[in-house]
């Protein structure tokens, strides 16, 4: 059995390509950047964790590699947008998204001078989110909310673990596996003539922690808060 999200993701698409190749009256495309606030949820996300002795390719430079902490990360996308003669939204976007997320707070045990490092990920996201909803215009001001799925497939993932320790620092890296985050995504978009702003909530479906190397019990999930910037060419 296929699992949910993935069902759920594929009806999604088909639903927004049906209405983008038969049923719009105004169709655009655009493209735009956008930043990105990101950070875990869940039981399994913390603000501290303790460094651990690498024993595999696989396992983490710590405990717990799942931040509360919020960084900043920016992205860039491509989207085909329309609605038709219903103001029925319905959209296809494509992006590229470089998250980062970081623990300053992992303690390096040792007996004698217990010590402090930090711990970097890296992600890089190629993202799939086909979207419905509601449009509304207001003179020339356009105003659409939607709400869809998105699909983030990690491309690449790195780890870094720094620390100024009382003898040689430590600086390591390492490549982590692939995966595939499935969210839900509501957003609000203001268009004005080609130039767009769009406000975005997106929230991890996939329990992050599942298919990784920790110790830890609970879920730890994503959360991204975008505000995008786009001109639309047509």
């Amino acid at each position: 059995m296929k699992p949910i999200p993935s069902i759920l993701f594929r009806i999604a698409c088909a639903f927004s390509l049906c209405f983008l190749f038969n049923t719009f009256a105004y169709a655009q495309f655009s493209v735009g950047v956008s930043g990105v606030l990101f950070n875990h949820l869940g039981s399994a996300a913390a603000n501290s964790t303790v460094r651990t002795v690498k024993s595999g390719d696989q396992a983490y430079f710590v405990a717990n590699p799942f931040s509360v902490k919020t960084t900043a990360s920016y992205g860039f996308f491509m989207q085909l947008q329309g609605h038709n003669s219903a103001d029925v939204v319905t959209g296809l976007k494509i992006g590229y998204d470089k998250i980062k997320s970081e623990n300053t707070n992992v303690i390096i045990p040792d007996p004698v001078s217990p010590s402090r490092g930090s711990d970097y990920f890296n992600n890089d996201y190629f993202n799939l989110n086909p979207y419905l909803g509601r449009h509304f215009e207001f003179n020339q001001l356009a105003v659409e909310l939607t709400v869809g799925a998105e699909a983030a497939f990690a491309v690449q993932s790195t780890e870094t673990f720094k620390a100024g320790t009382t003898g040689a620092p430590i600086n390591q890296t390492a490549s982590r596996g692939r995966f595939t985050d499935w969210r839900v995504k509501p957003a609000l978009a203001l268009t004005y003539k080609r130039v767009g702003l769009d406000f975005s909530y997106a929230r991890g479906l996939t329990n992050l922690n599942k298919s990784s190397v920790t110790s830890i019990e609970g879920g730890a999930y994503s959360q991204l808060f975008r505000l995008g910037l786009s001109y639309a060419l047509n």
